[in-house]
């Protein structure tokens, strides 16, 4: 657990210190992107993700709230790999200060090296790979942050691999992702 925090405070002093080099004040602010996971039965988990979204709030005027993209990421990961504290920062952006409602995380149903990984999305059981049906390639979750102007924080997105994940028999699985959501 230290650790988990300890990468999230250094990728935020890099960040802030990357941010602080303008020396003037502005109207957004950085958000740095991570991924974790919780802690699962099976030996490997991977999924491939395409973009990292959230969607801006405007209560005054509904026609300017939006999505953003704070992070194209087009990488598969290995959701085992990113547990006991390990983050993988999967992206940083600069967005505008306001309050956001929503997260989006976009998966893709291919790989992006087929000659590594046989799906986009799979487990590894036994050694051998099984893909997962995905019923949404995109999964929303209601999350709410607000934006500072010159503001540097940090969402964790925690998949837990081992609640989302679910045998549908015959050696088939299925992903219905479960999600946690920090933003500091």
């Amino acid at each position: 657990m230290k650790r988990f925090y300890a990468s999230i405070a250094a990728a935020a002093l890099l960040t802030a210190g990357i941010a602080g080099c303008g020396g003037s004040s502005s109207d957004s602010g950085v958000l740095n992107v991570g991924l974790t996971d919780a802690p699962g039965e099976f030996e490997a988990v991977y999924v491939t993700i395409d973009k990292v979204m959230v969607h801006r709030s405007d209560e005054s005027n509904e026609s300017n709230s939006t999505w953003l993209t704070v992070a194209d990421v087009n990488g598969t990961y290995d959701l085992l790999k990113l547990r006991d504290g390990n983050v993988s920062m999967i992206g940083v952006a600069n967005i505008p200060a306001t309050k956001y409602t929503q997260m989006r995380l976009v998966l893709q149903y291919d790989s992006n090296d087929s000659t590594v990984h046989p799906y986009g999305n799979y487990v590894v059981i036994g050694g051998t790979p099984s893909e997962l049906t995905v019923p949404s390639m995109e999964i929303k979750e209601s999350h709410n942050f607000i934006m500072a102007p010159d503001g540097n924080m940090t969402m964790t997105i925690d998949f837990d691999a081992n609640k989302s994940i679910h045998s549908t028999g015959s050696d088939k699985w299925m992903l219905k992702p479960v999600l946690h959501i920090d933003t500091k």
